[in-house]
């Protein structure tokens, strides 16, 4: 391998086909102000009082052993640490905690070699390229672990485990991953490590009984599976194509999904901000609670069930919009030419509701404690406003605007060519 110091994110673009390396959104890390530092800080000074060994990182070592190739490093616990997996024919990664004080409190590397062609037989130690560079005055280590130049074209997996110490307080961990990776990141709890920053070129990535302050995972085609995360301040999902599930999480100040082509299903998540972008592919959300959701779609169906939020806001052009919605500031369901049906419950005094489709029937159903205006337009359509109590003001064939009660809450349905359906719950 080249002494030629490569980004790691150049490394993970590198190696995308130009199809996905043209989708893949740049890496734009949050920059949201880390409220959570000094509260980490006081758990960390409770955490474990176990002392880490004053030695410096030592070198990246690689040998050959019983017909395999091994490489193992012990680095101390702190700052940054950048590991980048390259030409695999296919590899198995784990991040997990210690079990017990192992490696005298160092976060230890280990990595396994192993021939998928007969041809090659026994591996050998010339064969790969594993290198370890440290700037101990910043406290950042870059990894990099390759098949050698001259053996690029054999078919070698490996098998790598990375164990964090309890007492570790790493800053950032980066992992750069080829395709055909499986990734488990398991028990990493806040602060052993703060921020955690994925990218993956094609394979399976799972997070289970993990915190942090940041998380970001990127798959150009592949899985992610979130289960039992809880993240302070940012959470980002990218997923091209492929599926993301996440369940039983709470993602902080900001969770985004950017999903293009990947199916999303999300169960019981609760963060402050969540925005969900998907282009072509099949979203189901249910249950969730924040302050703001925020989800476009093109073409994929819509399904948001038993959604607790301040401010609820959808946008899809053909993608059906189905669920039921908690709101107590604004509501605004807009498609521009598909299904809207769904079940809203109006939580505040002065909460906004606004539901605009075309050629598509548009149905409701509100909280029957509901009292406000309401102002219903449709062009070749039939208006069913279905509140007993309704006051009407005026009343056209294209237009119905009243009152319900005395409340100071607005809904407001538009379409066309097709019915609105406003009902009572």
């Amino acid at each position: 391998m080249s002494n030629t110091k490569v980004p790691s994110d150049q490394l993970f673009d590198a190696q995308l086909p130009a199809s996905l390396a043209e989708e893949l959104p740049p890496y734009t890390p949050f920059e949201l102000m880390d409220s959570d530092v000094l509260a980490q800080t006081q758990a960390h000074a409770s955490h474990s009082t176990a002392e880490i060994p004053v030695l410096l990182p030592t070198d990246m070592q690689t040998y050959a052993s019983a017909g395999t190739v091994v490489a193992h490093q012990l680095l101390a616990p702190t700052g940054t640490v950048s590991f980048t997996l390259e030409s695999m024919a296919a590899a198995s990664v784990t991040v997990r905690s210690a079990d017990t004080d192992s490696y005298n409190g160092l976060l230890s590397i280990n990595a396994k070699f192993y021939s998928q062609d007969s041809s090659i037989g026994d591996l050998d130690a010339s064969m790969i390229n594993a290198t370890s560079n440290t700037d101990e005055k910043a406290g950042n280590t870059l990894i990099c672990i390759a098949m050698a130049p001259a053996h690029i074209d054999r078919q070698v997996g490996v098998e790598c485990e990375i164990v964090v110490p309890l007492v570790a307080n790493l800053e950032e961990l980066i992992l750069r991953l080829p395709t055909q990776t499986r990734l488990e990141i398991v028990n990493i709890a806040s602060p052993m490590v703060r921020r955690l920053d994925v990218a993956m070129i094609a394979g399976t990535v799972r997070l289970a009984n993990t915190s942090a302050s940041k998380i970001r995972i990127a798959v150009a085609d592949g899985t992610i599976d979130a289960h039992k995360v809880t993240v302070t301040n940012a959470t980002e999902f990218i997923a091209i194509s492929g599926q993301v599930t996440v369940s039983q999480c709470a993602l902080g100040k900001m969770c985004r999904f950017n999903a293009p082509r990947a199916n999303v299903s999300v169960c019981n998540l609760s963060a402050d901000t969540v925005s969900m972008q998907c282009t072509q592919s099949t979203l189901l959300v249910r249950k969730a609670t924040a302050k703001t959701v925020l989800v476009n779609s093109n073409c994929g169906s819509v399904t948001l069930d038993n959604i607790n939020a301040e401010s609820l806001n959808v946008r899809t052009e053909t993608a059906p919009i189905r669920g039921s919605w908690s709101v107590s500031r604004s509501l605004d369901v807009v498609a521009q030419s598909a299904i809207i049906h769904g079940q809203v419950d109006i939580g505040g005094m002065d909460t906004r509701v606004f539901a605009k489709t075309n050629d598509w029937p548009l149905q409701l159903s509100v909280n029957k404690e509901y009292e406000g205006s309401f102002g219903i337009r449709t062009v070749n359509g039939v208006i069913n406003f279905g509140f007993d109590n309704a006051v009407v003001y005026e009343q056209t064939p294209n237009w119905l605007h009243g009152v319900v009660g005395t409340g100071a809450c607005r809904l407001q349905a538009e379409n066309t060519n097709s019915p609105i359906v406003i009902l009572p719950r």
